[in-house]
């Protein structure tokens, strides 16, 4: 984003005027003014927090452009909806719990993705997500077998895609067909819906 002179100078005693207020508010209320704050507090990074703000009040601010859905993204959008958003699901009515987020950033994702997929010719997108569910699965079964949620120990997203973890699960069993049978019984997908 261009800023001009003229605007920055608006913004940058907008920003001293704020942090002023929020740093001094009894000195404020008191007759010291914007003046007798140093020029060296026009603009530092905590004060740029302030930016929206000024834009909303003088109407400048833009809108941010939503995500639209890549209709080339050659099955990516099913693929991250199915991935664990995080370790807690309830599978056979046995809840687990974990902390961390496993899915984030959907572009570098999908460039892992994409890159996959050209670097294994044979590879369909289909054969990913079933090894994906077969890789749930088997992760819900572990755990509802030894008490112990096996998703605390699953790598994120991306370096899933990126270490291409799916590989090991592409080959085995392509006969059983797992997406119907753990929507069924148990989930961690996008959702982290419960599926008893």
């Amino acid at each position: 984003m261009q800023i001009k002179n003229e605007d920055f100078n608006k913004i940058t005693e907008f920003v001293r005027d704020e942090l002023i207020k929020q740093l001094l508010p009894m000195s404020y209320g008191n007759g010291y003014g914007v003046e007798a704050v140093p020029k060296a507090m026009l603009l530092s990074l905590p004060q740029l927090v302030t930016l929206d703000k000024f834009l909303a009040a003088t109407g400048e601010k833009k809108e941010r452009a939503k995500r639209e859905p890549n209709p080339d993204d050659k099955g990516f959008a099913k693929l991250w909806a199915a991935y664990p958003a995080s370790p807690n699901f309830t599978y056979r009515g046995m809840k687990f719990k974990g902390s961390r987020a496993l899915r984030s950033n959907y572009q570098v994702c999908e460039g892992k993705y994409l890159k996959a997929l050209a670097a294994h010719k044979d590879l369909t997108p289909e054969m990913i997500f079933k090894a994906l569910e077969k890789q749930k699965r088997l992760a819900f079964e572990e755990s509802y077998e030894t008490g112990v949620n096996k998703l605390n120990h699953w790598n994120g997203f991306e370096v899933w895609l990126h270490q291409e973890k799916f590989m090991a699960f592409v080959s085995v069993g392509d006969d059983e067909d797992f997406s119907s049978s753990t929507h069924e019984e148990g989930s961690a997908g996008g959702n982290n819906s419960n599926y008893a």
